[in-house]
């Protein structure tokens, strides 16, 4: 059994038409990840984002936020940064049975989501909601997305900024990565919701498998595919070396390690199982996942970085809190 999901347009940086009825005020219209043309009145006013929302902290637009995702209240940097976190409404997680009523009593001006079923969407935007789903496939898009919300809500110069600071996670990273022969490169998987629903050739979960220098066992037989359901036989059969956990998944790492059926695979054997934080695939924030990641795969070429140091110098830069505040909630 598969779980296919459709490959969409990546065309969020994509700005159809600018006008400027005034010094203070300009209308904007962007198409989103289903190719939807959306208008809307910049910089906004009254939005709610529903997964991207360590971006309120990042981009410092708590003043143009009236509602967050539900998820948002478990998340260490939101904890960290925001003193009124309880006190910010949520509509819900983002899928279908979004709260529309309470939405339009906050007098929501748009609506930030993820990839969701059209018909909710068509259904927000006749309550008068702009809605605006977003999903990056890659890092490429996930960089295009934070350049967007900086667009959206007047701080495009702040939203370079971390951009850059991304950028030089990246580098140290493939600064490493490029001197190990593809012959010497790891393969590694990453689990979803349940122990066998594994990261196939699509998507941004496997675009970061690439760039931290693992290799997807499970991309060239799923390729089109971002999340395949299997058997455990597969998985044994793929022998991983290392295996990376979605932070929002029931299990943790213990669980397979402690389950004789899974002790067949390498990476559960040497204890090569990691689970990370949830969401960052919507966060600057994922570089520093990404970073931990490939330390844990080629840990020799890493060994001159000190990832708490690194990770520090970036919440402090782009979040404006220090890594060590975070420590105790994260799973690193």
């Amino acid at each position: 059994m598969y779980i296919k999901v459709e490959k969409l347009a990546r065309i969020l940086g994509l700005l159809l038409f600018l006008s400027f009825s005034s010094v203070l005020a300009k209308t904007a219209t962007f198409v989103d990840v289903y190719g939807r043309k959306v208008t809307l009145d910049l910089p906004v006013k009254k939005a709610c984002l529903l997964v991207t929302y360590e971006l309120i902290p990042a981009l410092k637009i708590r003043n143009q936020i009236v509602a967050i995702g539900s998820w948002a209240y478990d998340d260490p940097i939101m904890r960290t940064t925001i003193p009124d976190l309880n006190n910010i409404p949520s509509p819900g997680v983002g899928g279908p049975g979004v709260n529309v009523e309470l939405l339009k009593k906050l007098e929501t001006d748009l609506i930030v989501t993820f990839r969701v079923p059209k018909e909710e969407l068509s259904f927000l935007e006749s309550k008068g909601i702009n809605a605006f789903a977003i999903y990056p496939e890659s890092l490429k898009d996930l960089v295009e997305v934070i350049r967007w919300h900086g667009v959206v809500f007047g701080k495009e110069r702040k939203a370079e900024e971390f951009i850059k600071e991304m950028g030089r996670v990246m580098k140290l990273i493939e600064g490493k990565i490029h001197k190990i022969p593809f012959s010497q490169r790891k393969k590694a998987i990453w689990l979803h919701s349940d122990p066998t629903a594994v990261a196939g050739g699509e998507g941004i979960v496997n675009d970061t498998l690439l760039k931290i220098g693992a290799i997807n066992p499970a991309a060239s037989l799923f390729p089109q595919l971002s999340v395949a359901k299997v058997s455990l036989e597969f998985l044994i059969k793929l022998n991983p070396d290392l295996i990376f956990i979605w932070g929002r998944a029931p299990f943790n790492p213990s669980d397979l390690m402690n389950s004789p059926q899974w002790n067949y695979i390498k990476a559960i054997k040497e204890k090569q199982v990691y689970k990370l934080e949830a969401l960052t695939t919507f966060s600057p924030r994922h570089v520093i996942d990404m970073l931990y990641m490939a330390i844990k795969l080629y840990p020799e070429q890493f060994k001159d970085v000190n990832f708490e140091k690194v990770a520090d110098n970036f919440y402090r830069k782009v979040f404006g809190i220090s890594y060590f505040q975070l420590k105790p909630y994260e799973k690193y």
